[in-house]
């Protein structure tokens, strides 16, 4: 089993200072995320839960208050809970979820996600990691594998459509510079169905050889407990769940830009 490596903050001499330099160490390197034990967030009152989660993500970056294409929300913090029945978006639905990059349908998608788990799953709900490199030498061994690579780094397709409010919809590849990647199958199938243009040939074959990637490859497995918080880079990985079915499971996300880990240089998406 592939575990994610585990930083236990209390074990850290140096305060928040410390914590910074070893998960900027830890984020640098595949599988680009960690386990981050003893923050002490849920012993924060629960008025002030909220502020001291957004202070720590700060730590790293630029703190997102977007979930919108344009827009500023004024909220830092979102609550992951399964409370929307039959959602046809993945934070909400409950059970598992494919493998995605958060906010595939933004220009620029936040580098960094912070999970932080308030109330595990009963039974499974494990976080599953996917580094792109690991899914690109996959690929790249498969028949037609090659050419499949090529066009999933090709600029055309599309993503977005009725989660962005107004619908909008924006061109770019999936993978892009040295292990970039944006994708989230949903958001490919909106946009198309906004737009009216579909996926050609080519494209959804390869579609196809990068979903068929994520069934073959093992992942980065994280079974996280209350009081843990799962760092990742959203734009080197991508990121799903196993599957449950406790509607008690809360966590909160936290989103941020990092301009000294970003790899959002090397993207050329584009609104349509």
């Amino acid at each position: 089993m592939n575990d994610l490596a585990l930083i236990d903050m209390r074990l850290l001499p140096g305060g928040r200072r410390a914590v910074r330099e070893v998960l900027s160490d830890a984020l640098r390197i595949a599988p680009y995320g960690c386990v981050l034990r003893g923050s002490g967030f849920l012993d924060v009152p629960g008025a002030q839960r909220t502020s001291w989660v957004k202070e720590l993500t700060e730590l790293m970056g630029s703190v997102s208050d977007s979930n919108r294409f344009d827009e500023r929300s004024g909220v830092f913090v979102d609550e992951v809970a399964p409370v929307e029945p039959a959602s046809k978006d993945v934070t909400f639905a409950l059970g598992a979820c494919e493998a995605h990059s958060d906010e595939s349908s933004k220009i620029q998608p936040e580098d960094i996600v912070f999970l932080w788990c308030v109330r595990p799953a009963e039974h499974g709900g494990e976080s599953l990691l996917w580094p792109v490199e690991e899914l690109v030498e996959d690929i790249s061994v498969q028949p037609g594998g090659t050419e499949a690579l090529e066009t999933l780094r090709g600029p055309d397709f599309l993503f977005g459509g009725r989660l962005r409010n107004p619908p909008r919809v924006l061109r770019g590849p999936v993978l892009f510079g040295t292990n970039g990647i944006r994708f989230r199958l949903g958001s490919l199938l909106d946009a198309q169905d906004v737009s009216g243009m579909p996926m050609s040939d080519a494209q959804a074959t390869a579609v196809g050889q990068l979903t068929a990637a994520v069934r073959r490859v093992r992942p980065y497995r994280a079974a996280l407990d209350a009081g843990d918080v799962l760092v990742f880079m959203n734009r080197k990985t991508l990121h799903a769940r196993s599957d449950f079915t406790d509607r008690d499971r809360l966590l909160l996300r936290t989103r941020c830009f990092s301009p000294d880990l970003s790899n959002s240089d090397e993207d050329s998406a584009g609104w349509l």
